[in-house]
């Protein structure tokens, strides 16, 4: 003998085998977990954006309607207001036992004017509601991007273990490597 150890090479060529299997499993799994929570959050994010963007269309419609009404309502009332100045203007021409179309009409004239101001409160609550809406949709949106800047560092961080695993076992299969070419000085 010349000084050469007898080192089975099958036996480290498989357990480097199974090391590099297990690694690329590990990688292959963290791929996997990475793809996974990135398409959870696009699809929270979009079913989120998405609800927002129905509410919020919800009371655009019924804010436009209170608004188509409350322009009817106040055209009425005109109308009304102009009748009104022309009975009084006949009034003062017919006799006293007349006078009770015109009571009516104020009568009209006041319950229409009552009608116009709580359409005209309802437009306000629909406008708050709307503003609520939008602030809670750029809120989630904010959210969103910041769960996704997370997941990102996240990603970076596993990626970064994952190289230096990587190299860790670079370095054990060329230091196995070494060894088994190195002669035998014992």
């Amino acid at each position: 003998m010349y000084g050469y150890a007898q080192v089975p090479l099958g036996a480290d060529i498989v357990h480097d085998s199974d090391s590099r299997d297990a690694l690329q499993e590990k990688m292959d799994t963290l791929f996997v977990e990475k793809q996974h929570l990135e398409e959870l959050i696009s699809h929270t994010w979009k079913a989120k954006v998405e609800s927002l963007q129905v509410e919020k269309l919800a009371v655009e419609l019924a804010f436009e309607k209170k608004t188509a009404k409350v322009i009817a309502e106040r055209e009425h009332y005109a109308r009304l207001e102009k009748e009104l100045r022309t009975m009084k203007g006949k009034h003062r021409e017919l006799p006293a036992s007349q006078s009770n179309s015109q009571t009516e009409l104020e009568a009209k004239i006041a319950a229409e004017h009552d009608a116009r101001v709580q359409l005209k409160e309802e437009c306000e609550h629909l406008l708050a509601k709307k503003q609520n809406l939008e602030i809670t949709c750029s809120n989630t949106k904010m959210e969103l991007h910041e769960n996704i800047s997370l997941a990102a560092a996240e990603h970076a961080r596993l990626e970064e273990a994952l190289d230096i695993k990587v190299a860790e076992v670079a370095e054990e299969c060329s230091a196995r490597a070494e060894q088994e070419q190195a002669p035998d000085t014992g």
